[in-house]
């Protein structure tokens, strides 16, 4: 005790004989807010961090598929056992609760990339800089504020809306309404769209960034969500005709590594893989099945049980019902046991492989083949079996945009120009054109399966079945909670009752 109290005296006379000039220094080897906003390079680095968000596992990996597919009747949770990732099935059955950690690991990371994205428009702008990228940079922070605010609405309801740095005594907001989170989302996108480039004026190494469609994309989202059927329609017209996009030839290739910001694709959440510590996407091997068999071509050796992924996301009887006869999106879509998957070649050995579809473990006999990567495209992970694949998450796509457009004209009453959508999507199938006699079916419920089986496991569907108030069709659907996440709990305890709860919960 005695050489403690010595060191304490000793510290004490030192901080004593210290001037208040020494004390008040800038941390060495640490930028501040303050000193790193000054060139265009920490501009590009400010903004690259707001996309960094987007990449969280938390962020749109987990969260997406459970909310978008699992919480439907698209898919099952699957996993090794009923009890794996419970959380998701709590989700699914509508037993969610506030202190739920996809609650409040999703509300986090929304409100984290906001919160740098709000960083950068108030910094950069003041930056001397050339002004064509400083107004692309910040146009690309609104574009992401607006997704992430777009994700929390459409989640949570109004929800604490911040644009701006917040002093300490300001930290606690309350909830804005539905219709201001809403006005923000649309002025963000109206800013972003005429400072960022097109497709076609993008280069490749901006792959990945915020286009003037993207923007405008998900601008039509968010009509659609309000019920804006003539604004949605009239922008959604402005992507069609620019003849930027188009709907690729193979719908399978789009979900391949190849097919990664193919001309369908408007926006994606863009992963790479780094051998061998495996730090890319977990979106794949969150929905690789559990197994599958390799045959080596040529001979009958089968390898048995070989891991592949954590087997989530498993599509259900009632979707793969839903595809028509002829239907070539069905096969791009699920796997069935003993499917052959793939055939790709050892690079090291020069051996030929075939993978077989071993979907014993999944509660469905089914996995998502959008989500499949074949082995010789995932690194082994340290310590782990099949590894992550560098796989992006695809967004917005044209088709969505184009069905987006044919739901709009519906709405409005122009059926020929909605039966021009569906046709577009259709065709593409393999399928013939929707008929034009009105006594074939409602124009409606044709819209609404073409989304459903187009876009299937790309994680549309349960906000799809909330916003065109079909939610009751789930049979765990609570009226009462109407499709919302419960807040955080956390967050409400904060604010010290400042932040209201969503009914029900």
């Amino acid at each position: 005790m005695k050489k403690y109290t010595i060191i304490a005296i000793i510290f004490a006379l030192i901080m004593a004989g210290c001037s208040k000039d020494f004390l008040d220094k800038e941390p060495q080897g640490v930028l501040s807010t303050e000193g790193f906003y000054i060139n265009a390079e920490n501009a590009m680095q400010a903004v690259n961090c707001c996309y960094d968000a987007s990449r969280d596992a938390w962020t749109f990996v987990f969260t997406l598929v459970a909310m978008g597919d699992i919480a439907s009747d698209d898919a099952e949770k699957g996993g090794s056992n009923p009890s794996d990732f419970f959380e998701m099935q709590l989700l699914k059955d509508f037993q969610i609760t506030p202190s739920n950690w996809i609650v409040r690991a999703f509300w986090a990371n929304l409100y984290s990339g906001i919160y740098r994205c709000n960083i950068l428009t108030d910094r950069v702008p003041d930056i001397d800089m050339d002004a064509a990228l400083r107004d692309r940079i910040i146009g690309e922070a609104k574009f992401l504020r607006a997704l992430f605010y777009f994700h929390l609405i459409r989640s949570y309801g109004g929800v604490p809306l911040i644009t701006e740095i917040l002093d300490p005594d300001d930290f606690v907001q309350p909830r804005a309404t539905a219709g201001e989170v809403w006005a923000q989302i649309e002025q963000d996108l109206l800013e972003a769209i005429p400072a960022l480039p097109s497709r076609l004026e993008q280069p490749v190494s901006d792959y990945g960034r915020a286009t003037s469609s993207a923007a405008k994309a998900l601008l039509v989202k968010t009509y659609i969500y309000q019920k804006k059927w003539q604004q949605a329609k009239d922008l959604a017209k402005e992507i069609i005709d620019s003849y930027e996009y188009a709907l690729v030839d193979d719908f399978a290739s789009i979900f391949t590594l190849e097919g990664e910001f193919c001309e369908e694709s408007i926006f994606e959440i863009n992963f790479a893989t780094l051998p061998p510590y495996n730090v890319g996407s977990q979106y794949m091997e969150l929905q690789l099945p559990r197994m599958f068999k390799k045959i080596e071509v040529g001979t009958t050796d089968t390898t048995a049980g070989v891991w592949a992924g954590w087997g989530f996301n498993c599509p259900t009887e009632d979707l793969v019902n839903e595809f028509e006869p002829g239907d070539m999106r069905l096969s791009a879509t699920a796997t069935f046991d003993k499917d052959s998957l793939c055939t790709y070649t050892n690079e090291e050995t020069g051996k030929q492989y075939i993978e077989i579809a071993d979907n014993r473990m999944s509660p469905t006999g089914m996995y998502s083949k959008k989500a499949y990567v074949p082995t010789n495209q995932r690194p082994q992970a340290i310590g782990q079996g099949g590894g992550n694949a560098g796989s992006n998450i695809r967004l917005i796509r044209y088709a969505d945009v184009l069905l987006f457009y044919g739901e709009a004209c519906m709405e409005q009453g122009e059926n020929a120009e909605a039966r021009w959508a569906l046709k577009q999507v259709r065709n593409r199938a393999g399928l013939s054109d929707y008929p034009t006699d009105p006594d074939y079916a409602d124009l409606r419920e044709a819209i609404y399966h073409e989304r459903r089986v187009e876009l299937a496991l790309e994680h549309h569907r349960y906000w799809d079945l909330v916003r065109t108030d079909r939610g009751f069709t789930l049979p765990a659907w609570d009226p009462v909670k109407n499709g919302l996440l419960p807040i955080p709990q956390l967050e409400i305890d904060i604010s010290q009752g400042v932040i209201v709860q969503n009914p029900g919960y």
